[in-house]
């Protein structure tokens, strides 16, 4: 491989170094370390940049002119963004349209730029952005254009510095690190994680921009140094609040006259560990040219443009849209219209095969619209007739239902209607179709002049229903509900004396009444879901008291009506004013439920 040539283009100076790549013994084994083979250093002011170009065609003479460069003191950003996974294309567009988003964050147009890819971080990609303006790159780099050298890549040097710690990647595996950059008038601060800058910054003063001499006396070096400690230290505390990083390593660089005085109060303002880069252990240094003492004493100096040069895959460079390589190459132009045209030919031809199908899908389209229209109605008839058919058969089918089962259902009302005692009235009776038997529900009610009464007649009901062999067997047991009602005071007396030939007989002495038994007051009832208790008048006597007391007041109760029929013949048909009417008897409703088979 050619060797490679780094140019580190600062405010007051630039600096060329070339480099041998790194060579492997026989194709195997370890990389050798990259050798120095010529180094320049020509002095520099951005007011006389005509002069620069003079210098360096003298200063190049011998050395490879594919160069990259980089450029100090321009106008530029750089952003740091986590992008969805892309090819590198998509890529490069997402980063550019999410840097323009960022307000403020991008120099005037036309912008000279660029998109570094980095590592996967939880599932995302870190992207890397740098942007410059592309009117003042090109002005600083048209001197070294001039001088006859071929510009491969133009950086900035935070860029640059990325490259110096991506060389160093064996020792800082996956570490987010500080590069300090100290010159005479320029000292740039950068944070890099991989090869992704996440932070630079380029500050306007160095070592020696309050005065020309490196002789300073003791209490300014520890003013500037102090200085410099403060600026990173807050630059360090931005990355940390903005991109949640910390940085574990500061590496320290340029041509500080002493780099390092800097290296105790870095460590004692930031707590981390330092690294000067003055010595050459990775860097073949066996053969320099002369010289060679200075190149080893000022090594700190050269450390960017020597990244530059002796990087084996460097960086995508800053490049404007206009400068940037055509994707096809002009051989394949030709080619290209020719597969271009080819295209469209196929494209017509197969426009208008479709054309001529959807002409035809069209006209069966058509075509099925019609047949359509005319088979609905008959298929609308047809239907009417299946509606029918199927009304009339279920019609069929409950009328040979009925003939089959309807002189059975008879016969089982029949067995009602012959269980059913005088003073037992059924109310309703309803029968509910089931496959193999009907469910019949039954509701009426019993009367009597008590309760007692009233449940003998409904017993009396149930025990010929259970004897009939037409009626099943019970679903449920039967709800019940009774009520009764306490006879009404006698209001009116007869007269006190009556005819004698319309004397009512005495009536029989009556016994004395005896305690009843002890029972309940009450009778408990359950209807729908639940329990009712009716209370029970308690009878005074014994049950033969209470019936002698029964018969004489009806035998009262005929002697005043027969008086009062004789004494009133016009009105021998109505009941007397005075006479008490009979009190209401006692109800028991009830429900029963019943299957029977068919």
């Amino acid at each position: 491989m050619p060797s490679r040539t780094g140019i580190e283009l600062l405010p007051h100076v630039c600096r060329i170094v070339e480099v041998a790549p790194r060579a492997r013994l026989l194709g195997r084994g370890a990389a050798q370390p990259p050798r120095v083979r010529a180094f320049r250093e020509i002095p520099y002011s951005t007011a006389d940049a005509g002069a620069l170009s003079g210098e360096l065609r003298e200063a190049l003479k011998g050395l490879h002119r594919r160069a990259s460069v980089a450029v100090w003191g321009l106008r530029s950003t750089h952003q740091a963004f986590l992008l969805p996974p892309a090819a590198p294309a998509d890529l490069e567009a997402v980063a550019r349209r999410e840097a323009r988003a960022v307000p403020g964050g991008l120099p005037a147009p036309p912008l000279a730029d660029a998109v570094v890819a980095g590592a996967p971080h939880d599932g995302r990609r870190q992207t890397g952005y740098a942007a410059v303006s592309a009117a003042e790159l090109g002005a600083r780099l048209q001197p070294l254009i001039d001088a006859g050298v071929k510009v491969e890549s133009a950086t900035t040097p935070a860029l640059a510095h990325a490259s110096l710690v991506r060389q160093r990647r064996a020792l800082l595996p996956d570490a987010v690190v500080a590069v300090l950059s100290v010159n005479a008038q320029a000292t740039a601060i950068t944070v890099v994680h991989g090869p992704v800058v996440l932070f630079a910054r380029e500050l306007p003063w160095g070592d020696q921009t309050n005065g020309e001499s490196r002789e300073k006396d003791s209490a300014a070096r520890a003013v500037f140094t102090a200085r410099v400690a403060a600026e990173l230290r807050r630059s360090l505390v931005y990355v940390r609040q903005h991109q949640k990083v910390d940085v574990g390593r500061v590496l320290v660089c340029g041509d500080h006259a002493d780099l390092r005085s800097l290296t105790g109060p870095l460590v004692n303002e930031l707590a981390l560990d330092v690294e000067i880069l003055d010595v050459g252990e990775d860097l073949d240094l066996s053969k320099l040219p002369e010289p060679s003492d200075s190149f080893r004493s000022r090594l700190g100096s050269w450390r960017t443009a020597l990244a530059l040069a002796a990087d084996p895959a460097p960086l995508p460079g800053l490049s404007s849209d206009h400068a940037r390589r055509a994707p096809i190459s002009s051989a394949l132009l030709p080619r290209i219209a020719a597969g271009a045209l080819a295209g469209a030919l196929l494209v017509a031809a197969g426009w208008g095969a479709l054309g001529y199908l959807s002409a035809g899908v069209a006209a069966r389209q058509e075509r099925m619209r019609r047949i359509i229209g005319v088979l609905e109605p008959e298929l609308q008839r047809q239907d009417d007739e299946r509606h029918r058919a199927a009304v009339g058969a279920a019609r069929e089918a409950a009328l040979g239902a009925f003939a089959s089962q309807g002189p059975r259902l008879a016969r089982v009302m029949e067995a009602f209607g012959a269980a059913t005692p005088a003073d037992v009235a059924i109310s309703s009776m309803r029968v509910e179709p089931g496959v193999a038997s009907w469910r019949l529900v039954v509701e009426g009610q019993a009367e009597g002049p008590d309760a007692g009464a009233a449940h003998a007649a409904f017993n009396q009901l149930l025990s010929a229903l259970d004897a009939s062999p037409l009626i099943g067997r019970p679903l449920a047991p039967p709800l019940l509900h009774a009520r009764t009602a306490d006879p009404a005071e006698d209001t009116d007396q007869g007269p006190a004396e009556a005819p004698p030939e319309a004397a009512a007989p005495p009536a029989p002495p009556l016994a004395p009444p005896r305690p009843s038994a002890a029972g309940p007051s009450f009778i408990e009832v359950a209807r729908d879901g639940r329990l009712y208790r009716i209370p029970l008048r308690r009878n005074t006597g014994s049950l033969e008291a209470s019936r002698g007391a029964e018969a004489a007041r009806r035998l009262q109760e005929a002697a005043l009506a027969r008086q009062a029929a004789s004494t009133s013949p016009a009105r021998s048909d109505e009941a007397a004013p005075g006479a008490p009417g009979r009190h209401p008897a006692s109800v028991v409703t009830f429900t029963l439920r019943y299957e029977v088979p068919k």
